[in-house]
């Protein structure tokens, strides 16, 4: 898995997250797992090289709750601007 975090120079900031097939299986099991019950998952850290992110933390809230993101499952755009 790779993580990337960039500075807009806006005061906002982006995370991507790079994750192989097998990696996005065991996330969807993870989120699964979450939904179902209590607890956290966490994208940790190596703690290996450059200093960087060391660790995302995903918990469930309830359903009733606001927050100050939101899920966007738009089509990804490739390199040559291809959508994939």
């Amino acid at each position: 898995m790779k993580a990337l975090l960039s500075d807009f120079k806006t005061g906002w900031f982006g995370l991507s997250l790079e994750l192989s097939s097998r990696e996005i299986d065991r996330l969807i099991r993870g989120l699964e797992e979450l939904k179902d019950g209590t607890g956290q998952l966490h994208f940790s850290s190596l703690f290996d090289g450059e200093p960087g992110i060391g660790d995302v933390e995903v918990s469930c809230s309830g359903d009733s709750e606001c927050g100050d993101l939101v899920l966007d499952l738009s089509p990804c755009i490739s390199s040559d601007g291809e959508d994939t």
